[in-house]
């Protein structure tokens, strides 16, 4: 699936003629790339989509790949990813709270207590 969406990387996917967004295709290529076991790329393009998508004004979108991208780092465990996971997980959990994101809110805090 990676090499069909790899042509769209650095936009965002829209669905029903743009009345949602699901987010950043860099995300997607970063689950993939997560699911293969490409653990450093998928840090990369996970990197590329939260700024996208915080350069684009979605703090939404950019939690769930804050999320997905200290799921990554802390699977990958490299030296200092248990840190950058942990700020990004509060960074996450603090900011879907404030929203009341509730499912994300509780993966986040999930996640933190792993």
């Amino acid at each position: 699936m990676e090499p069909r969406i790899a042509p769209f990387a650095g936009e965002l996917l829209l669905y029903a003629w743009a009345m949602g967004f699901e987010g950043s295709v860099d995300r997607a290529r970063g689950q993939c790339a997560l699911v293969f076991g490409d653990l450093d790329r998928a840090v990369g393009l996970f990197e590329a989509a939260i700024a996208l998508e915080d350069g684009f004004g979605a703090p939404v979108l950019a939690a769930r790949t804050r999320w997905w991208m200290a799921k990554t780092l802390l699977e990958r465990r490299a030296s200092g990813d248990r840190e950058r996971a942990t700020d990004l997980l509060t960074d996450c959990e603090q900011f879907t709270e404030s929203v009341g994101m509730r499912l994300l809110h509780q993966q986040a805090l999930d996640l933190l207590a792993s």
